[in-house]
């Protein structure tokens, strides 16, 4: 990484709990959190987003997984499209449902709200953020305005993990392989990219 992790900090409660809650879901800490454990205050902040996320979930995990997913391989951040393939698992998405991720729009292996999703995850990513109204027409089809929000909550989180994480060059730590027999892979990152951004 180019910053280096947190000095080890036994006595403060938000990275203790965080290294062993990190441990217990992954077996390992993860990078990214020993980088966040430099801030206390920004690693507390980190925790309640992702905790909040997690609860809004529940309903809509599968395709919450796929509009992550297509964040960081946009980003292209290896560290956050190897946890967010390891957490796909914890859903209803295949292997080759997820290898399919990069070429939605060719392999046709989704329905309209998943692939309005994708959609939303890419007009996101891309600057200017520009959502057409085509897609947020399908969205609202399909759901509430509130799960909406959710779902543009989870892309826009995904986008602050995945450029943080890839500019500081924090590594992936093979969760995806290790979970799937050394076969954790998205199908490439460099499929529908967003637009360039504008200056």
């Amino acid at each position: 990484m180019r910053i280096g992790p947190a000095p080890h900090r036994p006595w403060n409660p938000v990275v203790r709990l965080s290294y062993r809650e990190s441990r217990r879901r992954t077996g390992t800490v993860l990078p990214s959190l020993r980088l966040y454990a430099r801030l206390p205050s920004l690693l507390t902040a980190f925790g309640v987003m992702d905790t909040v996320l997690a609860g809004l979930r529940r309903d809509r995990r599968r395709l919450h997984a796929l509009v992550g997913l297509r964040a960081a391989m946009l980003v292209d951040c290896p560290f956050c499209i190897d946890l967010q393939i390891w957490e796909s698992r914890f859903t209803t998405l295949s292997a080759e449902e997820i290898g399919a991720v990069s070429q939605w729009r060719q392999r046709g292996s989704f329905g309209e709200l998943e692939s309005a999703g994708l959609a939303l995850a890419e007009q996101m990513t891309a600057t200017p953020a520009d959502v057409d109204d085509e897609t947020f027409r399908i969205l609202r089809k399909h759901l509430t305005d509130t799960e909406i929000l959710a779902l543009a909550a989870v892309v826009g989180w995904e986008n602050f993990r995945a450029r943080v994480a890839k500019a500081l060059h924090c590594p992936p730590v093979h969760l995806a392989a290790a979970a799937t027999g050394g076969t954790g892979s998205a199908g490439g990152t460099d499929a529908a990219r967003p637009a360039p951004t504008r200056s």
